[in-house]
């Protein structure tokens, strides 16, 4: 900061200081009040980029779940169609059994 003529904010001469970044000339009450709005604002900047790294965080974590459910979804899917196809073959071995039970059992019959 350089001294410099009347502050932006007052209007009068007196103890004045130039904003390099800003290009503001400030008087010291004012640039004190400078300081904690830039202060201000910079935190708000940090909790910003907080949120948005969060977010893409809680995004990375939400794909990393996506991707476990659709494995475990797979697997399921997998056992159930060896189960299922367990069950049908013995069901069908079961019913030829009845069905060559029954035949037998007619075969009696038209025999006598």
């Amino acid at each position: 900061m350089n001294l410099h003529d009347s502050c932006v904010k007052r209007g009068k001469n007196g103890g004045i200081l130039f904003g390099n970044g800003c290009q503001r000339t400030l008087c010291f009450k004012h640039v004190n009040e400078h300081r904690d709005e830039i202060e201000k604002q910079f935190e708000d900047s940090i909790n910003q980029k907080n949120q948005i790294e969060n977010d893409i965080s809680i995004r990375d974590d939400s794909h990393f779940l996506f991707n476990e459910i659709e494995q475990w979804k797979r697997e399921n899917i997998e056992q159930i169609k060896k189960i299922a196809k367990q069950d049908l073959r013995k069901l069908n071995d079961e019913s030829k059994e009845i069905l060559l039970k029954i035949a037998k059992n007619l075969k009696k019959i038209y025999v006598y």
